[in-house]
């Protein structure tokens, strides 16, 4: 049975308890990024540029289906483009 006084379970209590999961998962990202070399870092933006590529490249498809890969390439890049930063 839980006591009337017990606030463990309270939603500020839980908010509280993800920022500070999100305090230490950031310096443990913010750790390994400096751990890393040059050459790791590229690979991993690299990877990254591809798949948002290929994500984005996902919805002209999916709503284009009789487009050829060079109309979907255009419109992804147009997309790319329009984005505001």
């Amino acid at each position: 049975m839980t006591d009337a006084t017990d606030h463990r379970s309270t939603p500020s209590n839980a908010v509280g308890a993800r920022s500070r999961d999100a305090s230490v998962a950031r310096e443990l990202q913010v750790a390994r990024l400096r751990a890393m070399t040059a050459t790791e870092k590229v690979a991993i933006m690299h990877s990254l540029h591809r798949q948002a590529w290929a994500l984005k490249r996902a919805g002209p498809r999916a709503q284009h289906a009789d487009w050829t890969d060079r109309q979907v390439e255009a419109r992804v890049r147009e997309l790319f483009l329009q984005q505001e930063p």
